[in-house]
């Protein structure tokens, strides 16, 4: 994540300062349970990536969802351990949001 701060020095000239922050692990988990042992492999890919639990999920939903916030993909998917995913995206940073009945975690994921 980049975060930058815009502002003009006393001249007049636009200047600003901008950060840089990585995180390579799971982003949020934003219940009391996270899904349990959840690998997004291989990463960075090139669109195709699979979905590993540990366990059997039921009623799981995935969406990829660009820096932006805009959804690209929404799947449902009934009773899982393994899903598999084939998308065409460009280069850059998606987050994937996986959400159970009772969890939801995000995950970063890098396309070359």
């Amino acid at each position: 994540m980049i975060v930058g701060a815009y502002q003009n020095d006393s001249n007049g000239n636009n200047s600003g300062q901008a950060r840089t922050f990585f995180n390579e692990d799971i982003l949020a988990i934003s219940s009391n349970e996270s899904i349990v042992n959840t690998a997004l492999y291989p990463n960075p890919n090139d669109g195709s990536f699979t979905l590993n639990f540990s366990e059997t999920i039921q009623n799981i939903s995935v969406s990829i969802v660009d820096i932006t916030g805009k959804i690209l993909s929404s799947e449902t998917f009934l009773n899982s351990e393994n899903i598999a995913f084939n998308h065409n995206l460009s280069s850059g940073i998606y987050f994937v949001n996986v959400n159970s009945k009772d969890s939801e975690a995000t995950l970063k994921m890098i396309v070359e």
